[in-house]
């Protein structure tokens, strides 16, 4: 997997595409709708089904769920006892969230994967291209 990383997440409300945007500026991301193409594309490939949740790609590893909050909060440098308090806090109304909030059922997803193959590529083209200018003459 590239350098960067992809966050999967819901693109159909406007304060999560903002909060989104706000991570992005911070944590370097790059930010992918669960429900745009290629989301979609990258849910089928790498699960066979279009789970509702929050995604992080990155490392040839999928965090999915509280893992994904996990490994979003340790970017920022959020100590452990305080992770470990939202982690909690998730599990409890990580559930009841989704269904009001977001007004989908969240998939029981939870945990660390492997990044399949297809499902990366399905990625692909969601990273810019960057040209090492010192090489282009």
């Amino acid at each position: 997997m590239r350098e960067q990383s992809v966050l999967l997440y819901d693109g159909s409300r406007a304060v999560f595409r903002s909060l989104a945007a706000a991570v992005k500026r911070h944590a370097g991301l790059v930010l992918v709708p669960l429900e745009s193409g290629t989301g979609r594309a990258f849910l089928d490939r790498q699960f066979g089904e279009r789970p509702f949740a929050f995604l992080l790609v990155e490392d040839g590893r999928v965090y999915a769920g509280r893992s994904a909050i996990s490994r979003l909060l340790e970017r920022y440098g959020v100590s452990d006892r305080v992770t470990a308090a939202i982690e909690r806090l998730y599990a409890v109304g990580g559930d009841p969230f989704g269904r009001v909030v977001h007004g989908a059922e969240p998939a029981d997803l939870d945990g660390e994967f492997p990044l399949d193959g297809a499902a990366e590529t399905a990625l692909a083209g969601v990273f810019g291209v960057s040209i090492d200018v010192r090489d282009a003459t």
